[in-house]
């Protein structure tokens, strides 16, 4: 695969963790003010998907497209191997939204998870 098309998956890729983060945020907001399992909740699910999403999507395909353009070109200056360098930068990219995702939806402390691990590992 070329460089140009690992960049233009890498942007998508990264698009649709920020609009399924965007999503899942305000569905919890939204579900403590209606209870789930509702034909109300699912008509205001599938609005935040079409309210979120579309513009979502298109606002940040914009800037993120800059910014993760940007943010792999550095990238790849810094690990001089231009493949790699997309790779790494989607792997942090990807382990950032991972965090997130088990932070708001799971309430999860993904950093705090590991760092009590490799504290309780004695040697």
């Amino acid at each position: 695969m070329n460089l140009r098309k690992e960049t233009k998956y890498a942007v998508y890729i990264i698009s649709v963790l920020i609009a399924s983060f965007m999503r899942m945020f305000f569905s919890k907001i939204i579900s403590k003010y209606i209870p789930e399992g509702t034909y109300l909740s699912v008509f205001v699910d599938m609005m935040i998907i079409i309210l979120v999403f579309i513009p979502i999507i298109r606002l940040i395909e914009k800037i993120t497209k800059k910014a993760t353009i940007k943010y792999l070109e550095t990238a790849k200056k810094v690990t001089k191997n231009k493949h790699r360098g997309v790779f790494i930068a989607l792997f942090f990219a990807f382990l950032g939204m991972f965090i997130l995702f088990a932070l708001v939806k799971y309430e999860l402390n993904f950093i705090a998870d590991v760092y009590e691990y490799f504290t309780s590992l004695s040697f």
